[in-house]
């Protein structure tokens, strides 16, 4: 549904003004692609959000498994916390608690 509709959205102009001196040599099907497909990641992300805090945290399997989590704050104190951006975004306050 993101992948239709989003680029039909006035704010996917934003996006198709910056792409186009940022990649001189690309064509215009190319950038409604970039634009198509970066709607479509913020759709799967907006899904996956709520589902996030039923993985379970296994040894092997599916779920998600946190390594150091003696070096983060305990529930509700306040920090900063700072991680790689190599997956979904919304493991880490999920990693906190």
């Amino acid at each position: 549904m993101a992948r239709r509709i989003g680029p039909l959205l006035p704010v996917s102009n934003v996006a198709r003004r910056h792409l186009s001196p940022a990649f001189l040599e690309s064509d215009s099907p190319w950038r409604e692609a970039v634009v198509r497909d970066a709607w479509a990641s913020l759709g799967s992300t907006v899904l996956e959000l709520p589902l996030v805090a039923a993985l379970d945290e296994t040894a092997e399997g599916p779920g998600w498994e946190v390594i150091g989590r003696e070096h983060l704050p305990s529930p509700g104190t306040r920090a900063i916390c700072f991680s790689a951006h190599i997956g979904n975004w919304e493991v880490l306050p999920r990693a906190s608690s």
